[in-house]
């Protein structure tokens, strides 16, 4: 019940063509999986110096070593928790690296947005086991950073004012400064403040009355005089911890051994990969890969196969089609609805402009009067030509 796998999946670096898959046991650690898949590849292109790029799960001391020792070459994220991250983050708080413009292009998401800028510079002290270490900055990343963290304080600074709202009602609960402790504790946490956000519990004695008896209160009634204690809660802002974090905002660092890439081709290498992400995406989406009433292995597999031939099909198609409108110098073509421009055609759109033509036979007591061919539009004669299919291939010979 609920079971779920890890599919594996390697692209090209040409038109992100799918070149290799395996599916496993969803319990496997994705780290686990790089070497076996490298070997595979290395088989494939008949030769170990391709470039081979990764997300942070191949940077293991064990998979790095294996693939330069073979005389591979990679580029991966340096994750957050090895030392080489916190020293240059420490290193930049004093002083100023020399960043090189990689990269600069307008907003790919806003027209009016501020530009799309990357920069990149090695760092001056190598990797633990001798590679080098390629920071990227991005200014669009560096105002996500920035909006992200305020949002998160802003979340945990509301939260803790309707703490406080609720500790000046005369029913709380929360009567012991633990239990208040705990409390505002919860609430930065849950919203991943508190690396920026302190909680100020103080405290204080107001007195109470009760009647020495119980029973209506009289004109003979006694009183008796009592401590109660009250708390307060309040966020306080680490000013210091947020200005060494905006330091850097947009910062990721790269690893890699190659020694003979420029610092930008390093980064354009790496900028490939979301559309490895977009292939998984496409599984979901466009193929509707869905969970599946399979128990057998043995199917699942078969299945799993087929879905990884479709998305090279389709990899493949839209391949050509955008590598023949580069060739034509043909920037744009109408594929969405009410022939609306696409710069970057999908094999999803492509399909359609074809799923109306039909072929039409007129038969009389079972022989055949009369064909009647598809008529082809202009747009897909176009399509038809960028992909160099001719177009007797929709017609009956």
């Amino acid at each position: 019940d609920l079971k779920q796998l890890l599919f594996v999946l390697t692209i090209s670096a040409d038109g992100a063509v799918p070149l290799h898959y395996q599916a496993l046991n969803g319990n496997t650690n994705d780290s686990s999986t790089h070497i076996e898949t490298w070997e595979t590849l290395k088989k494939i292109a008949g030769r170990p110096d391709f470039l081979y790029v990764a997300d942070c799960k191949l940077c293991s001391r064990t998979t790095l070593a294996h693939i330069d020792k073979q005389g591979g070459r990679f580029i991966t994220v340096l994750p957050r928790n090895r030392r080489e991250d916190g020293w240059f983050r420490t290193y930049i708080q004093t002083h100023e690296p020399p960043w090189e413009e990689a990269l600069r292009r307008p907003n790919p998401r806003r027209r009016t947005g501020p530009e799309d800028v990357w920069k990149v510079v090695e760092a001056q002290l190598p990797s633990k086991e001798g590679y080098r270490i390629v920071w990227v900055w991005n200014s669009l990343m560096a105002l996500e950073d920035a909006d992200g963290r305020q949002a998160r304080i802003e979340k945990a600074w509301l939260g803790i004012e309707r703490l406080q709202t609720k500790l000046q009602g005369k029913r709380c609960r929360l009567r012991l400064r633990e239990r208040v402790e705990v409390e505002a504790e919860k609430i930065v946490q849950g919203a991943n403040a508190e690396r920026w956000v302190r909680v100020v519990v103080t405290e204080r004695e107001e007195p109470i009355f009760r009647q020495e008896r119980q029973g209506r209160p009289g004109t003979n009634t006694r009183y008796i005089r009592r401590r109660r204690l009250r708390f307060s809660v309040a966020a306080r802002v680490q000013d210091d911890v947020v200005k060494a974090d905006e330091r850097s905002d947009g910062m990721f660092p790269l690893i890699s051994n190659c020694r003979d890439l420029a610092l930008k081709d390093i980064m354009e290498a790496y900028k490939f990969q979301p559309k490895l992400e977009k292939r998984h995406e496409q599984l979901k989406s466009v193929q509707n890969m869905a969970p599946v009433w399979l128990k057998n292995i043995g199917r699942i597999e078969a299945l799993l196969f087929l879905y990884f031939i479709a998305l090279m099909a389709h990899a493949l198609l839209e391949r050509e089609v955008r590598q023949g409108m580069a060739g034509e110098g043909v920037e744009q073509l109408p594929l969405y609805p009410e022939e609306r421009e696409c710069r970057a055609p999908s094999t999803e759109r492509i399909l359609t402009v074809f799923e109306a033509l039909q072929r039409h036979r007129l038969r009389k007591h079972g022989r055949l009067i009369e064909v009647f061919e598809p008529q082809l539009t202009d747009l897909q004669r176009q399509i038809l030509e960028l992909m160099r299919i001719p177009d007797s291939s929709f017609r009956l010979e």
